[in-house]
């Protein structure tokens, strides 16, 4: 019963100490609402964790094209410990799967889609971050759905321009 106590307890105690964080954002194509983004954010202590996930539909000429995407990421002090992405798309792009993991300072173990690379740099603010905090004096975002550092310019009233790696920009 004492066990049973100090368990509930401690997890009471553990939650009490959460901070979280919920937003919701349309997802827009040409003026016109196409699906949903929600940005999840939960803070316990030094651990943070992040959850963007996406559903759009939209009509391309007579092809219907639905894009399903979410990423996932936990963070200590500061520094990206793992992150999951995917994104599926029904027609005309490839289908992507991104697994990150710290391995030591300044050195991270990716997967995307099967093919295994190492950066020696520290992510300390991805994508998944720009729906939390602006990216102000940065000039890279890590893409965590890309396994790789994407050029960010600011623009001006808090807009900022991203350029994707295939040359497109966001």
């Amino acid at each position: 019963m004492k066990f049973l106590f100090v368990l509930a307890f401690s997890f009471y105690s553990f939650s009490i100490f959460a901070q979280s964080t919920v937003s919701l954002f349309d997802v827009t194509m040409n003026d016109k609402k196409i699906g949903v983004l929600k940005a999840t954010k939960n803070i316990n202590g030094k651990m943070v964790t992040k959850n963007i996930s996406s559903n759009s539909k939209t009509n391309v000429l007579t092809l219907s094209v639905h894009v399903e995407s979410e990423v996932y990421v936990t963070s200590e002090n500061d520094i990206l410990k793992t992150s999951f992405a995917y994104r599926q798309v029904s027609h005309g792009s490839e289908n992507i799967e991104t697994t990150v993991k710290f391995l030591a300072p300044s050195k991270y173990k990716i997967v995307k889609n099967g093919v295994i690379s190492v950066i020696s740099s520290n992510i300390n603010y991805s994508i998944v971050d720009l729906y939390f905090k602006e990216p102000k004096g940065l000039n890279t975002v890590f893409s965590n759905t890309h396994g790789a550092f994407l050029i960010i310019k600011p623009l001006g009233k808090g807009d900022y321009e991203l350029q994707l790696p295939d040359g497109k920009t966001n």
